[in-house]
């Protein structure tokens, strides 16, 4: 092999090693509610989207989703969830894996269940990863009925 051949390689090969290296999943979690109105008695459902934005799978994620006070999850109804499992007394959503560029969708029904109505009620759902997450800014996410 020539130098200059030689050279090109190690420059290849640092390249692949070092973009696998920093490659990484990113999990982004948004959260919505189906009617924002805060009304005494009312039927919500909030949902918790987990998107991986990365390059590489993301395993072990586990979402944090207890419903606030004032909020109950209505008699003979339950949570859905694309994949894994939900625990509505813990608010524990464990995920699993996610793929690179899917998500995983968790559905959360509510009763607004608060007497006093307060001003707001805020219910947030926050993930963590198993392994390397480079921005955690977009894991959490917070949906609010007023």
């Amino acid at each position: 092999m020539r130098m200059k051949d030689h050279a090109i390689a190690l420059l290849v090969f640092g390249a692949v090693c070092a973009s696998a290296a920093n490659a990484a999943s990113d999990i982004a979690v948004e959260k919505t509610v189906n009617d924002p109105t805060l009304v005494s008695g009312a039927a919500v459902e909030f949902t918790v989207t987990v998107r991986n934005t990365g390059p590489d799978a993301a395993n072990g994620i586990i979402v944090s989703d207890k419903l606030p006070a004032g909020l109950t999850i209505p008699d003979g109804v339950v949570a859905v969830a694309s994949q894994g499992s939900y625990d509505a007394a813990a608010g524990i959503w464990t995920v699993g894996e996610v793929a690179a560029g899917a998500d995983a969708v968790l559905a959360v029904p509510a009763l607004v269940a608060a007497d006093p109505l307060p001003d707001c009620i805020a219910n947030r759902a926050s993930a963590d990863v198993a392994g390397s997450d480079p921005d955690f800014d977009n894991n959490l996410a917070i949906a609010a009925l007023r």
